[in-house]
C-alpha cells in the first residue's frame, strides 16, 4: 500500500491480496488455486504486474507469475519485496518470465521502471533495478534511503477492501479494486 501510494500519482494501480483469501481458506495453492489466482490479476487491464512477497510466500509469488505469464505473455512481470531484492539476479538468471527486479526501496524504481516501459524504453540502468539487457542481466546500486518518510504520501488503504466493513469475502469480491 505504501509504494501503491508513491505510484498513483503518475500511473493506475490495484492490489490483489491473496493472503486472506489463503488464511480463510478461500483459495489454494495447487495447479487450480494458482490459476484462479493468475486469472484473477489477469482481469484486470494493466500492462504491468508487480509482485511482493515475504520470503515464506517467495515460491507461491514465482508460480502465480509464472502463471500470469504463461496465460498472456505480452504482460511485464516485476518482482519486488525483502526476497526478491536478495536474490534478484539468481530470480532472473533461473526464472525467464520475469522481467525486472527492483531491489531496496521501491518508490522511486518502480515508477521509473513504469514510466520506461510505458514509453517503451529501456530498463537498464534505472538505479534499484535488476533487469535484463542485451541477453545480460544487468544490476544498478539501490535507490538511496529516504530519510524523511514525511515527504511520502499515505499508503493507499482505499485500494484494499475495508474487513471491518464489509463481510464479504476478498476472494469473491468481483467489482472493487484491490
Amino acid at each position: 500500500m505504501a509504494l501503491a501510494g508513491h505510484v498513483e500519482q503518475w500511473h493506475p494501480v490495484t492490489i490483489t491480496d491473496f493472503v486472506p483469501p489463503y488464511i480463510r481458506d478461500e483459495m489454494t495453492l495447487d495447479g487450480s488455486g494458482i490459476r484462479q489466482a493468475a486469472e484473477k490479476v489477469l482481469s484486470l487491464a494493466t500492462p504491468v504486474l508487480g509482485f511482493t512477497s515475504m520470503c515464506s510466500s517467495y515460491a507461491a509469488t514465482l508460480r502465480i507469475a509464472l502463471e500470469c505469464k504463461r496465460l498472456d505473455p505480452s504482460r511485464r512481470i516485476v518482482l519486488g519485496g525483502p526476497h526478491a531484492s536478495f536474490v534478484a539476479g539468481e530470480t532472473l538468471a533461473a526464472f525467464d518470465f520475469v522481467d525486472a527486479v527492483i531491489v531496496g526501496e521501491g518508490e522511486m524504481p518502480l515508477v521509473a521502471c513504469l514510466d520506461a516501459l510505458a514509453g517503451g524504453r529501456s530498463l537498464a540502468g534505472i538505479p534499484g533495478l535488476v533487469c535484463r539487457h542485451a541477453d545480460e542481466i544487468v544490476a544498478t546500486p539501490p535507490e538511496a534511503v529516504l530519510d524523511d518518510l514525511d515527504l511520502l504520501p499515505m499508503p493507499a488503504f482505499h485500494l484494499i477492501p475495508d474487513p471491518i466493513a464489509t463481510s464479504e469475502p476478498t476472494w469473491n469480491a468481483s467489482s472493487r479494486s484491490r
